[in-house]
């Protein structure tokens, strides 16, 4: 079960109550990096108005609300309090239709980036959630429906133009380990089934076998009533709902198997399904197969599953049995090939990320795997020596004046060969990634060190709270990074006409090295309020963006004489090569 699972991830303790958020988010959505989704995400105030957690991906296309509970007595309580449920109706009001004038600090950042996602139609669902470590009950469940049902409401009427899919979990035990065994073990769906088929071919292999076959839309229907997101459970990907639009694909399958149903079959690319055993009988062409879980045609599923399909509809369907976890984790992997979440696989085997990986051998509790990614099962184990692919992206990004590229589009420095080739290049080393990345652990560790002195009642003195106050701005880690990499020349008094050249003289981890940027981020965080602007707009208007570094460079330059031990000594640290 879960339980053991997350009480082993010491690395999760210092959120307390939050932990199980961030342990469920993890499991849910395949995230890599939970630190750097937790230190945008949390909103860590106690004017936080119910809204314990607000995750968007607008790379994705999707939303988290969410609200905590942590009993320490599990075993006196049956059911979480059923008012914290219902506190999702005050988060999404505050969170998606309070004028802006009105919104506390905690969630200001929060709100408005949602909002802008959804005015530039980039979200595409909506999940409100209530995660807690009991059982789920009935009246939660109501309440959490109630929150739903009211957030529809509030996008209808304060987002007319937007078609977004609300869904609401209650992410209690049942859910928890659900979303576990689905790392552990990907088929979950574990009954036998005897399929009438009419034909098909089988190809062997001494590591696995597959039938192809035509299949029943008719019985898929059944399968995903019966089901639901059980079918998928080896899947990265959920169905998204379909909406009416000529760019969506899901209002599309719809529509083709009710116009034409018998084309169906060649209109279609089909499903893939990984079971734990087969077997075809040819004479009385029966397909037996025990354990079912599609890989590819979540979408297909789900849209033929929201309308009974006609008869004498079919798609092809490949059935595909293998004892090998390596293999079953490819043919996820590259049946999923159009998903965003798995663009920085298939650069993997880049001649650029082979060279990294290989650097980084010699760089001592440091391990890069360039594209490769853990994902969900970091839920399970955690490396702490890992700098996680799309982390080590955005940054490089950040410091090499992308700050929107970074914060907005990390996919898309993975998916497009254009952005890919600006961050990784042939001058790209692993020591100066190390040097970038240890500076986004020290902005991220000086944030976690303000909240930790407010939660356990410190007061703040004024410079910290002005501090603090912007690092809670979403955005402003990489928007920070890119300035600082704007102040190089002045930090360290010489000409740098490549900043790839840049790195520490010491070959060391992130994690030993970010302690030098220390004395630059705390000196430099003086100016933070110079860059507050362009984050209310989530890193997207550029001329916002050039005017608050600008700013920010020109006091840094003003004030560099009262600085100078500090600059000097930072500057021996570094070497251009």
């Amino acid at each position: 079960m879960y339980e053991e699972s997350f009480e082993s991830r010491d690395d999760l303790a210092k959120y307390g109550d939050n932990s199980l958020l961030l342990y469920a988010l993890q499991l849910r959505f395949g995230i890599e990096d939970i630190d750097s989704v937790a230190s945008d995400a949390l909103t860590d105030g106690a004017n936080d108005k119910k809204a314990d957690l607000v995750y968007v991906n607008s790379d994705e296309g999707y939303a988290v609300i969410a609200q905590g509970y942590m009993c320490r007595d599990t075993a006196k309580k049956k059911a979480a309090p059923a008012n914290k449920a219902s506190d999702l109706n005050t988060a999404v009001t505050w969170l998606l239709s309070q004028d802006e004038k009105n919104l506390p600090e905690e969630i200001k950042s929060a709100a408005l980036q949602l909002r802008k996602a959804i005015l530039d139609n980039e979200i595409e669902k909506i999940e409100l959630w209530y995660v807690h470590n009991l059982n789920e009950s009935k009246n939660c469940t109501e309440e959490i429906k109630a929150a739903q049902n009211s957030t529809d409401a509030i996008i209808k009427r304060c987002f007319p133009e937007s078609r977004i899919t609300i869904q609401s979990f209650e992410v209690g035990n049942k859910t928890l380990d659900e979303w576990y065994q689905t790392i552990k073990t990907p088929i979950l769906v574990d009954d036998n089934f005897s399929f009438d088929v009419t034909g098909g071919y089988l190809m062997t292999t001494p590591k696995w076998e597959c039938f192809s076959t035509p299949f029943s839309c008719e019985i898929l229907y059944n399968l995903f009533k019966k089901y639901e997101k059980k079918l998928f459970s080896a899947n990265i990907r959920d169905y998204l709902g379909n909406k009416r639009s000529d760019s969506n694909i899901n209002y599309g399958i719809k529509k083709t198997l009710d116009s034409e149903p018998d084309n169906f079959w060649i209109y279609n690319n089909g499903i893939t399904v990984i079971t734990n055993n087969f077997n075809y009988d040819k004479d009385n062409e029966t397909l037996i197969v025990k354990g079912f879980s599609i890989v590819n045609g979540a979408q297909t599923t789900g849209s033929i599953g929201s309308k009974k399909p006609k008869k004498g509809s079919f798609l092809p369907a490949r059935f595909v049995k293998c004892n090998s976890p390596d293999v079953i984790a490819n043919i996820v992997r590259f049946n999923n090939s159009q998903n965003k979440i798995t663009a920085a696989d298939f650069r993997s085997n880049d001649r650029i990320q082979i060279r990294l990986r290989e650097e980084f051998k010699s760089i001592q509790n440091t391990e890069y795997t360039g594209g490769r990614r853990g994902g969900s099962a970091d839920a399970i184990k955690r490396n702490p020596y890992l700098l996680p692919s799309d982390s080590v992206a955005q940054t490089l990004a950040a410091f090499h004046d992308a700050p929107s590229i970074s914060y907005n589009k990390k996919s898309e420095i993975w998916n497009s060969d254009k952005l890919y080739s600006s961050f990784f290049t042939d001058k790209t080393t692993a020591v100066h990634i190390c040097f970038v990345y240890s500076l986004f652990l020290m902005i991220k560790d000086t944030k976690n060190e303000l909240i930790e002195k407010q939660r356990k009642g410190i007061q703040l003195m004024g410079l910290e709270a002005d501090r603090l106050s912007f690092l809670r701005l979403r955005g402003a880690t990489y928007l920070f990074m890119t300035s600082i990499s704007d102040c190089m020349e002045i930090l360290i008094s010489k000409p740098i006409s490549d900043k790839f050249a840049i790195h520490f003289k010491n070959k060391l981890s992130p994690n030993i090295l970010k302690n030098k940027w220390k004395p630059i981020v705390d000196s430099l965080l003086a100016f933070s309020n110079q860059l507050a602007k362009p984050t209310e707009s989530s890193l997207k208007n550029e001329n916002e963006i050039n005017n608050s570094i600008q700013s920010f460079t020109s006091l840094v330059q003003a004030t560099k004489s009262a600085n100078k031990k500090i600059y000097d000594d930072f500057a021996n640290e570094i070497v251009l090569d």
